[in-house]
Protein backbone atom coordinates (compact mmCIF):
# COMPACT_ATOMS: atom_id res chain seq x y z
CA UNK A 1 0.00 0.00 0.00
CA UNK A 2 1.41 3.35 -1.02
CA UNK A 3 1.34 6.01 1.64
CA UNK A 4 0.92 9.53 0.32
CA UNK A 5 2.60 12.12 2.50
CA UNK A 6 0.60 15.28 3.20
CA UNK A 7 2.55 18.13 1.64
CA UNK A 8 2.16 21.62 3.05
CA UNK A 9 -0.07 23.49 0.77
CA UNK A 10 1.11 26.85 -0.48
CA UNK A 11 -1.34 29.72 -0.16
CA UNK A 12 -3.06 30.60 -3.35
CA UNK A 13 -2.13 33.81 -5.22
CA UNK A 14 0.99 34.39 -3.13
CA UNK A 15 2.88 36.01 -5.94
CA UNK A 16 -0.03 38.29 -6.83
CA UNK A 17 -0.47 39.45 -3.24
CA UNK A 18 3.23 40.16 -2.90
CA UNK A 19 3.21 42.04 -6.18
CA UNK A 20 0.15 44.08 -5.19
CA UNK A 21 1.66 45.04 -1.83
CA UNK A 22 4.86 46.10 -3.53
CA UNK A 23 2.99 48.16 -6.08
CA UNK A 24 0.89 49.76 -3.36
CA UNK A 25 3.98 50.78 -1.38
CA UNK A 26 5.61 52.13 -4.49
CA UNK A 27 2.52 54.18 -5.37
CA UNK A 28 2.35 55.65 -1.89
CA UNK A 29 6.02 56.60 -2.08
CA UNK A 30 5.59 58.18 -5.50
CA UNK A 31 2.59 60.14 -4.21
CA UNK A 32 4.59 61.38 -1.22
CA UNK A 33 7.50 62.35 -3.46
CA UNK A 34 5.10 64.26 -5.73
CA UNK A 35 3.67 66.14 -2.78
CA UNK A 36 7.15 67.03 -1.53
CA UNK A 37 8.16 68.21 -5.00
CA UNK A 38 5.07 70.40 -5.26
CA UNK A 39 5.72 71.94 -1.85
CA UNK A 40 9.34 72.63 -2.82
CA UNK A 41 8.29 74.36 -6.06
CA UNK A 42 5.77 76.43 -4.11
CA UNK A 43 8.48 77.54 -1.69
CA UNK A 44 10.78 78.51 -4.56
CA UNK A 45 7.97 80.47 -6.24
CA UNK A 46 7.15 82.35 -3.04
CA UNK A 47 10.81 83.18 -2.49
CA UNK A 48 11.17 84.56 -6.04
CA UNK A 49 8.00 86.64 -5.66
CA UNK A 50 9.14 87.99 -2.29
CA UNK A 51 12.57 88.89 -3.70
CA UNK A 52 11.02 90.59 -6.73
CA UNK A 53 8.63 92.64 -4.58
CA UNK A 54 11.51 93.72 -2.35
CA UNK A 55 13.54 94.82 -5.39
CA UNK A 56 10.59 96.81 -6.76
CA UNK A 57 10.04 98.59 -3.44
CA UNK A 58 13.72 99.47 -3.23
CA UNK A 59 13.71 100.75 -6.82
CA UNK A 60 10.74 103.00 -6.09
CA UNK A 61 12.60 104.50 -3.12
CA UNK A 62 15.77 105.19 -5.09
CA UNK A 63 14.43 106.39 -8.46
CA UNK A 64 12.49 109.66 -8.91
CA UNK A 65 8.84 109.58 -9.84
CA UNK A 66 7.75 110.07 -13.44
CA UNK A 67 6.37 113.54 -12.63
CA UNK A 68 9.73 114.58 -11.16
CA UNK A 69 11.47 113.26 -14.25
CA UNK A 70 9.20 115.36 -16.48
CA UNK A 71 9.84 118.55 -14.51
CA UNK A 72 13.56 117.87 -14.41
CA UNK A 73 13.80 117.13 -18.13
CA UNK A 74 11.88 120.26 -19.13
CA UNK A 75 13.93 122.46 -16.81
CA UNK A 76 17.19 120.95 -18.08
CA UNK A 77 16.16 121.35 -21.72
CA UNK A 78 15.08 124.98 -21.27
CA UNK A 79 18.31 125.82 -19.50
CA UNK A 80 20.37 124.07 -22.19
CA UNK A 81 18.83 125.98 -25.13
CA UNK A 82 18.51 129.36 -23.37
CA UNK A 83 22.01 130.55 -24.42
CA UNK A 84 21.20 129.80 -28.07
CA UNK A 85 17.97 131.80 -27.75
CA UNK A 86 19.90 134.88 -26.62
CA UNK A 87 23.00 134.51 -28.82
CA UNK A 88 23.23 137.40 -31.32
CA UNK A 89 25.59 135.45 -33.59
CA UNK A 90 22.80 133.00 -34.52
CA UNK A 91 19.91 135.48 -34.71
CA UNK A 92 19.22 134.80 -38.39
CA UNK A 93 19.41 131.04 -37.90
CA UNK A 94 17.14 131.27 -34.86
CA UNK A 95 14.57 133.35 -36.73
CA UNK A 96 14.42 130.78 -39.53
CA UNK A 97 13.83 127.99 -37.02
CA UNK A 98 11.02 129.92 -35.32
CA UNK A 99 9.38 130.76 -38.62
CA UNK A 100 9.56 127.15 -39.79
CA UNK A 101 8.22 125.66 -36.55
CA UNK A 102 5.38 128.12 -36.02
CA UNK A 103 4.34 128.35 -39.64
CA UNK A 104 4.39 124.67 -40.55
CA UNK A 105 2.85 123.24 -37.35
CA UNK A 106 -0.10 125.63 -37.65
CA UNK A 107 -0.90 124.35 -41.14
CA UNK A 108 -1.26 120.71 -40.11
CA UNK A 109 -4.75 119.47 -40.96
CA UNK A 110 -6.66 116.26 -41.68
CA UNK A 111 -5.08 115.97 -45.14
CA UNK A 112 -2.71 113.01 -44.69
CA UNK A 113 -0.62 113.96 -47.74
CA UNK A 114 -0.08 117.42 -46.33
CA UNK A 115 0.87 115.96 -42.95
CA UNK A 116 3.50 113.81 -44.66
CA UNK A 117 4.92 116.75 -46.61
CA UNK A 118 5.14 118.98 -43.52
CA UNK A 119 6.66 116.17 -41.44
CA UNK A 120 9.32 115.42 -44.03
CA UNK A 121 10.13 119.12 -44.42
CA UNK A 122 10.70 119.52 -40.69
CA UNK A 123 12.67 116.28 -40.48
CA UNK A 124 15.03 117.50 -43.18
CA UNK A 125 15.36 120.86 -41.42
CA UNK A 126 16.19 119.13 -38.11
CA UNK A 127 18.84 116.99 -39.78
CA UNK A 128 20.31 120.08 -41.43
CA UNK A 129 20.51 121.86 -38.07
CA UNK A 130 22.17 118.82 -36.54
CA UNK A 131 24.77 118.79 -39.32
CA UNK A 132 25.41 122.51 -38.79
CA UNK A 133 25.91 121.90 -35.06
CA UNK A 134 28.42 119.14 -35.78
CA UNK A 135 30.39 121.40 -38.10
CA UNK A 136 30.44 124.17 -35.51
CA UNK A 137 31.56 121.71 -32.82
CA UNK A 138 34.52 120.72 -35.00
CA UNK A 139 35.50 124.37 -35.32
CA UNK A 140 35.04 124.83 -31.58
CA UNK A 141 37.36 121.90 -30.89
CA UNK A 142 39.94 123.52 -33.15
CA UNK A 143 39.77 126.67 -31.01
CA UNK A 144 38.05 128.81 -33.64
CA UNK A 145 37.64 132.24 -31.94
CA UNK A 146 34.44 133.01 -33.87
CA UNK A 147 32.58 129.94 -32.58
CA UNK A 148 31.02 129.76 -29.13
CA UNK A 149 29.54 126.76 -27.37
CA UNK A 150 25.97 128.14 -27.40
CA UNK A 151 26.10 128.31 -31.19
CA UNK A 152 26.26 124.50 -31.35
CA UNK A 153 22.82 123.98 -29.80
CA UNK A 154 20.65 124.77 -32.81
CA UNK A 155 19.18 121.28 -33.22
CA UNK A 156 18.33 121.04 -29.51
CA UNK A 157 16.69 124.47 -29.71
CA UNK A 158 14.75 123.35 -32.78
CA UNK A 159 13.52 120.16 -31.07
CA UNK A 160 12.41 122.00 -27.94
CA UNK A 161 10.65 124.71 -29.92
CA UNK A 162 8.90 122.18 -32.15
CA UNK A 163 7.61 120.23 -29.13
CA UNK A 164 6.36 123.49 -27.58
CA UNK A 165 4.56 124.42 -30.80
CA UNK A 166 2.76 121.06 -30.78
CA UNK A 167 1.75 121.69 -27.17
CA UNK A 168 0.43 125.17 -28.07
CA UNK A 169 -1.58 123.66 -30.90
CA UNK A 170 -3.06 121.07 -28.54
CA UNK A 171 -4.10 123.78 -26.07
CA UNK A 172 -5.72 125.90 -28.79
CA UNK A 173 -9.50 126.29 -28.84
CA UNK A 174 -9.82 124.69 -32.28
CA UNK A 175 -8.21 121.47 -31.13
CA UNK A 176 -11.56 119.98 -30.15
CA UNK A 177 -13.38 121.24 -33.22
CA UNK A 178 -15.74 119.27 -35.46
CA UNK A 179 -12.89 117.37 -37.12
CA UNK A 180 -10.28 117.88 -34.41
CA UNK A 181 -6.52 118.14 -34.67
CA UNK A 182 -5.63 115.15 -32.49
CA UNK A 183 -5.06 112.49 -35.13
CA UNK A 184 -3.22 114.75 -37.63
CA UNK A 185 -0.91 115.99 -34.87
CA UNK A 186 -0.39 112.44 -33.62
CA UNK A 187 0.55 111.35 -37.15
CA UNK A 188 2.95 114.28 -37.45
CA UNK A 189 4.63 113.52 -34.11
CA UNK A 190 4.95 109.84 -35.04
CA UNK A 191 6.63 110.56 -38.38
CA UNK A 192 9.08 113.08 -36.89
CA UNK A 193 9.88 110.79 -33.93
CA UNK A 194 10.66 107.87 -36.23
CA UNK A 195 13.22 109.97 -38.11
CA UNK A 196 14.58 112.04 -35.20
CA UNK A 197 14.70 109.92 -32.00
CA UNK A 198 15.96 112.89 -29.94
CA UNK A 199 12.51 114.45 -30.37
CA UNK A 200 10.76 111.64 -28.42
CA UNK A 201 11.67 112.36 -24.77
CA UNK A 202 11.15 116.12 -25.11
CA UNK A 203 7.76 115.66 -26.78
CA UNK A 204 6.79 113.13 -24.10
CA UNK A 205 7.71 115.60 -21.38
CA UNK A 206 5.56 118.35 -22.89
CA UNK A 207 2.63 115.97 -23.32
CA UNK A 208 2.83 114.87 -19.68
CA UNK A 209 3.28 118.47 -18.54
CA UNK A 210 0.13 119.70 -20.25
CA UNK A 211 -1.87 116.58 -19.36
CA UNK A 212 -0.88 114.97 -16.03
CA UNK A 213 -3.41 112.19 -16.64
CA UNK A 214 -1.13 111.01 -19.44
CA UNK A 215 1.43 109.99 -16.82
CA UNK A 216 1.70 106.18 -16.88
CA UNK A 217 1.46 104.15 -13.71
CA UNK A 218 4.38 101.69 -13.85
CA UNK A 219 3.84 98.19 -12.51
CA UNK A 220 7.09 97.61 -10.68
CA UNK A 221 10.46 99.12 -11.51
CA UNK A 222 10.30 102.65 -12.93
CA UNK A 223 12.50 103.92 -15.73
CA UNK A 224 15.50 106.07 -15.00
CA UNK A 225 15.96 109.59 -16.34
CA UNK A 226 18.33 108.35 -19.06
CA UNK A 227 15.72 105.79 -20.10
CA UNK A 228 12.80 108.19 -19.84
CA UNK A 229 11.42 107.54 -23.32
CA UNK A 230 11.19 103.79 -22.77
CA UNK A 231 8.29 102.11 -21.01
CA UNK A 232 9.47 99.45 -18.58
CA UNK A 233 6.51 97.33 -17.47
CA UNK A 234 7.34 94.77 -14.88
CA UNK A 235 4.71 92.07 -14.62
CA UNK A 236 4.11 90.91 -11.09
CA UNK A 237 3.23 87.30 -10.51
Amino acid sequence: MTIIKNEKRKPLFTNNITHNRSAMCTGIQVHKNGQEGGKQKGRWRRRRRSKKNAENKEAKKQLPSKAEQVASLLATTEAHVAPFDSCKAVSTRRMQIKKLCHGRVNTICADIDKVKVISQELVEALKAEKKTDEELKEKLNKKDPEVKDEMTRGCDYFINLLAREVRVRVEAEGFNGARGDGFPLAAFVTIVSSEVPEFIPVMEAYIYDVCPLALPTPLGKESSKEDFSKKNWNEEE
